[in-house]
């Protein structure tokens, strides 16, 4: 028997977001970027990226179950 596994992310779509918070998307982006602590630099750096996928603790969907 095989048991198919699949992984639900959440992702932001950052234009959507600014919108929703009524702010600037670049805002939005240097705000995440120091509220984090710099984790993640790209926010700033790549304004390219529209989406991002934010840490969330907890179990991994991905790991495999007995």
């Amino acid at each position: 028997m095989y048991r198919l596994c699949t992984a639900h992310r959440q992702v932001w779509h950052l234009s959507h977001v600014a919108r929703r918070f009524q702010c600037d998307e670049s805002e939005l982006r240097r705000l995440l970027y120091e509220q984090t602590g710099g984790m993640f630099p790209e926010l700033v750096t790549r304004p390219d990226l529209k989406l991002f996928l934010p840490p969330i603790n907890g179990p991994d969907s991905l790991t495999p179950t007995p």
